[in-house]
């Protein structure tokens, strides 16, 4: 279960990692260190599944060698995220030099691990830190990876927040504190790390018991948090607005019933689009029109509207009983459409307007709800299809 969680959340990030880079329309280094933190955090995954490790441990040059070069992955993901953020929040000239600086110290870092792996005189086993933290050169291989890795996530966290204030793209802002939230995970991993080994450390080998457990519920997450948080800018907006679309498709259905009902009222006044003339026209703009010709016929309704319709016996009592609001405003639609029909005459003391609401389209979809359920009107009806 763990290996599988892992190499899910390392795919993840591969294939985040790959879109990001492929659809940027500028190579910027911002895009190159976010394209090569996500890879790495990925790459850094797939390589610590117990499986991987398990798999790998026959053909590695020495032992533990892959577990080495998946720390490695990390490190150089928690490297690039902090260069993203630097070329973010400071000027060009002072993020190299910063970016150098962290390479410098990165790049020490791994020679000092290496040599400390290597020397260390154990065979491999996947529960790593629990079966050799008693070691002194494994306990600092631990500590210089997972201090390392909490430095810099840390820098990070910091640098999220201040880059946050200056942003003004919500898609944006909502990706960063995603991948803050996983740096957290990051930060909760090094120090679950480093207290376990110091632990094993000090108790001359005896394990907690938990290790492993408490290094995949913290190190999937934090994967998995920076690659969807760091790709959401992209994927975003395309998302709202599908839901969006979805959003005006059902409302322009939901409409249907309040407009077979007006249409007839419409089409003496004004110029009602076919349905063939309206298909060319977005959506967004077919559902406006729909509302404005709405909203036009109940203006021209207004002089035969009853003060007290008599029509709330063509809506069901169950559709009065869930929403008497717009069901009263169903039935004083129907009494003047009637009253439309017949011929009557228009009164010259026209009632006041239906009273309007803070969101006007679901004021509408609630009538035509009401409508929907209310006994046909006499007359001919004009039937539009989406």
């Amino acid at each position: 279960m763990a290996s599988l969680l892992m190499w899910s959340t390392g795919l993840l990030a591969l294939i985040a990692a790959g879109v990001r880079y492929h659809r940027a329309t500028h190579r910027t280094p911002g895009v190159i260190h976010l394209s090569g933190a996500i890879a790495s955090v990925g790459l850094s995954a797939l390589l610590s599944s117990p499986h991987t490790l398990m798999l790998t441990a026959p053909v590695e040059p020495f032992p533990n060698a892959t577990r080495l070069l998946a720390n490695a992955f990390g490190m150089v993901g928690a490297w690039c995220v902090y260069g993203l953020l630097v070329h973010l929040v400071t000027d060009p000239p002072r993020a190299q030099t910063a970016v150098r600086r962290q390479a410098a110290v990165l790049g020490l870092s791994l020679v000092v691990m290496s040599l400390l792996l290597i020397r260390a005189p154990i065979p491999f086993d996947p529960d790593f830190v629990a079966r050799f933290a008693d070691e002194p050169t494994v306990l600092g291989y631990i500590l210089i990876f997972c201090g390392y890795v909490a430095w810099i996530l840390l820098a990070f966290v910091r640098l999220v927040h201040r880059y946050i204030r200056l942003s003004d793209r919500p898609w944006l802002r909502r990706g960063l504190r995603i991948t803050q939230l996983g740096a957290v995970f990051g930060l909760a991993w090094a120090a679950g790390k480093t207290t376990v080994a110091t632990a094993v450390f000090f108790r001359a080998g005896r394990t907690l018991g938990f290790e492993s457990t408490v290094s995949t519920v913290t190190a999937a997450p934090c994967a998995a948090l920076v690659a969807i948080g760091a790709t959401m800018p992209s994927w975003g907006p395309a998302l709202t607005a599908s839901v969006r679309r979805v959003r005006h498709y059902h409302a322009y259905r939901v409409l249907t019933p309040m407009w077979e009902t007006l249409s007839p009222v419409l089409a003496g006044h004004t110029h009602l689009p076919s349905a063939a003339s309206q298909r060319p026209h977005p959506l967004d703009w077919r559902l406006t029109r729909r509302i404005v010709d709405l909203h036009d016929a109940l203006l021209l309704l207004a002089p035969y509207r009853p003060s007290t319709p008599r029509s709330r016996e063509s809506i069901p009592p169950a559709t009065r009983r869930a929403d008497p609001e717009a069901a009263h405003e169903a039935a004083a639609i129907l009494e003047a459409v009637r009253a439309w029909h017949s011929g009557a005459s228009p009164r010259t003391n026209v009632p006041d307007p239906p009273n309007t609401h803070p969101d006007d389209l679901a004021w509408l979809t609630r009538v035509s709800r009401a409508l929907r359920h209310a006994s046909p009107l006499a007359g001919d009806q004009n039937h539009e299809r989406l």
